[in-house]
């Protein structure tokens, strides 16, 4: 993989967290209804796309990204689970378990982002 793809992979991976940080905000007891997964996907690549060194033949990737970091996301919190750990990292409080699970909705959004080995 180049050195511009990693790049762009760990861009793309950055920029999911800080969306999701921000749509998982707006959670709280609610849970994961459509309306919400929209507000999330939509956050999220508006994020992604805005990252530095995302170039508009890229953006593929940031709508990709993001659908993983969702479907990752519903396998590992509640929206309530969410709100409280975005609440925790930002206020740099989050349990072990909360930053793991934080860390496999990463690598999952990454996972996505990346170019297909050839």
């Amino acid at each position: 993989m180049s050195r511009q793809n990693q790049l762009i992979a760990l861009l793309v991976g950055a920029a999911v967290v800080v969306a999701a940080l921000l749509g998982w905000l707006t959670l709280g007891d609610k849970g994961w209804s459509t309306a919400d997964k929209e507000a999330f996907v939509s956050n999220c690549v508006e994020k992604c796309r805005a990252a530095p060194g995302v170039t508009p033949d890229r953006y593929p990737l940031c709508d990709k990204a993001c659908a993983c970091a969702l479907e990752e996301g519903q396998k590992q919190m509640s929206g309530p689970e969410l709100g409280a750990a975005a609440e925790a990292i930002n206020s740099n409080t989050a349990t072990p378990l909360q930053r793991e699970k934080m860390s496999r909705i990463q690598s999952a959004a990454m996972a996505c982002a990346m170019p297909p080995k050839p």
